[in-house]
């Protein structure tokens, strides 16, 4: 239920984030003021959120306000439709997958899993993923795996022209790998990975919480 109420705005309240001055803004950088109600404080929630690396989202048919982790497996990462990139000379495929062959693990256990990305490269920086995060995911979970040859995995925060490395992972040949990284208050991510040689990289189960 929506009721009109008259509130007031306190441009004067200032904000110290751990021991800075902090000026919340909105998503066009235009400074958000202070809402005085019934004799209490209401700040702006995104802007508060975006500075402890919090995801925040709206979700329309329940109005619901989510912030942090999502229930659940949460969202898979294909389905914010990543934009994938491959070096021409480094990257012999690249593509997205739902061959139970091609997402099979095979060792002491055989693992099949349902989606993913299967690729073979021959260089540690040879295939890369672009996906749009908008800042309204907390954590980001997948398996990965390689054969022939070991293999490098780094996770990126391009949001802003310098890219902030948020995790880095040696994957050795043949283990099973699963990978987890906080990317609270992460609008645009980069995945990179590849091997030495040429190798069989694989990355299944993206989903975002």
């Amino acid at each position: 239920m929506i009721k009109d109420v008259t509130v007031q705005i306190n441009s004067a309240v200032k904000y110290k984030l751990n021991g800075n001055e902090f000026i919340p803004k909105n998503v066009d950088g235009s400074k958000m003021d202070t809402l005085i109600y019934n004799g209490r404080s209401y700040v702006p929630l995104r802007a508060i959120a975006d500075a402890f690396k919090v995801a925040v989202d709206w979700d329309g048919a329940t109005s619901t306000i989510i912030l942090g982790e999502r229930e659940g497996k949460g969202v898979s990462l294909l389905d914010l439709k990543p934009r994938l990139e491959d070096f021409f000379y480094d990257t012999e495929y690249l593509v997205i997958t739902s061959d139970k062959d091609a997402l099979t693990f095979h060792g002491d256990t055989e693992v099949v899993f349902n989606f993913g990305i299967d690729s073979v490269s021959k260089s540690k920086s040879a295939t890369k993923i672009f996906v749009s995060l908008e800042k309204k995911f907390q954590t980001l979970k997948f398996y990965t795996w390689t054969t022939d040859n070991d293999g490098k995995l780094v996770i990126w925060d391009t949001t802003n022209k310098s890219s902030i490395e948020l995790k880095r992972f040696d994957i050795p040949k043949n283990e099973l790998k699963e990978i987890e990284v906080n990317v609270g208050g992460v609008d645009s991510l980069l995945i990179e990975f590849g091997g030495y040689n040429k190798t069989k990289f694989v990355i299944a189960e993206l989903y975002l919480k």
